[in-house]
C-alpha cells in the first residue's frame, strides 16, 4: 500500500487537487498497489491497483472516508525496470544524429 498525505488547501478551487489525484492514480497503476490519498482540503480517496477510484470524499467538506484495501505481492514491470526502457529508447533515437554528425 502507498499512502500519500497532502495539504492541497493553497490550491483553492483550481485544478491542482484533481491533478494530484490523477498522479496518485498513476502511481497505483505503475506500482500495482493500493493508494490511500489523504488531504486536509483536497480530494481524499482510495485507489485500487488498476488506478481506479474505489471511493472518494468530497472536496471542501469535513468528513471521513472508510474502505478496504488488501496487501499486494509481486513486482510490476515498472518496479523492475523503472524508466530504463524510456532512456534506452531516447538513446536509440539520438544515436543516428550523433553518428551522422561525425
Amino acid at each position: 500500500m502507498i499512502v500519500t498525505v497532502s495539504n492541497d488547501t493553497w490550491f483553492g478551487a483550481s485544478i491542482g487537487p484533481h491533478q494530484h489525484l490523477q498522479m496518485a492514480r498513476l502511481r497505483a497503476l505503475e506500482n500495482g498497489r493500493y493508494v490511500v490519498r489523504v488531504t486536509g482540503n483536497g480530494i481524499t480517496a482510495i485507489i485500487n491497483p488498476r488506478g481506479e477510484l474505489v471511493d472518494r470524499a468530497p472536496q471542501f467538506e469535513t468528513t471521513y472516508l472508510t474502505g478496504e484495501f488488501y496487501a499486494m505481492e509481486g513486482l510490476t514491470p515498472f518496479n523492475r525496470m523503472g524508466s530504463l526502457p524510456i532512456w534506452l529508447l531516447a538513446g536509440l533515437f539520438l544515436l543516428p544524429g550523433f553518428v551522422r554528425r561525425r
